[in-house]
């Protein structure tokens, strides 16, 4: 399912009714966004200073429901209106639109078995097929759940441990689950021929490499 996203700096003050709120939904027909973020409520460092607040609008589009991109910011901003997100003395500061092709792994009936089958495969070429669309898992498809994913299939790669995140996502949704300490630094793990280390785009300490490394992975 297509995501058009719609980002709008606002010069302002914060309403009153938005303070301390991250998400809003909205499934009436007559917005035509679906989930509204007030981003600048999760870190002051998304605005400038505290005359500035910053909201982001999610529009969802399918062949089934089309979005005209020359009218979605303007049917955007109405609907802020309309909702009280930019109300009187409020002006637009910022504007920034993207279209996502694809924004959601939707699921299906079969789903389980088509994803199973196709890991099965996979995992004989040595691929380990995991995250939001590598694992079509939509409800473990949040990033907290994917960065998981990767650490417990690089786990299952080195370690040979289980892996649950995504292969039981009733379980892993219904309960509070901090990462095992088992061994973010590995020191016993199963000698491989070589192992290719994969980091998107994560900013951390990274010195548990150098030390698997120099251990002669």
């Amino acid at each position: 399912q297509t995501v058009n996203v719609v980002g709008i700096g606002i010069e302002g003050e914060l309403p009153e009714h938005l303070q301390g709120v991250h998400w809003l939904y909205f499934p009436e027909e007559e917005f035509v966004f679906y989930r509204v973020t007030i981003l600048s409520n999760f870190s002051p460092k998304m605005v400038p200073n505290q005359k500035y607040y910053s909201v982001l609008a999610e529009i969802s589009e399918s062949k089934y429901r089309k979005v005209d991109q020359a009218t979605v910011v303007e049917r955007t901003l109405a609907g802020y209106r309309k909702a009280n997100i930019l109300g009187p003395g409020r002006t637009v500061y910022s504007v920034w639109k993207e279209r996502k092709e694809y924004g959601y792994p939707v699921p299906y009936v079969d789903r389980d078995r088509d994803v199973n089958t196709a890991d099965e495969q996979l995992q004989k070429l040595g691929i380990w097929s995991r995250g939001r669309f590598g694992g079509w898992k939509y409800e473990v498809g949040n990033q907290d759940h994917v960065c998981m994913q990767g650490m417990e299939a690089a786990d299952n790669m080195v370690l040979g441990l289980r892996e649950l995140e995504w292969f039981d996502p009733d379980l892993i949704n219904s309960m509070y689950r901090p990462y095992p300490p088992h061994n973010l630094v590995p020191t016993q793990y199963k000698k491989l021929p070589s192992i290719d280390i994969v980091i998107g785009h994560c900013h951390e300490d990274l010195q548990w490499i150098e030390r698997m490394v120099s251990e002669g992975i």
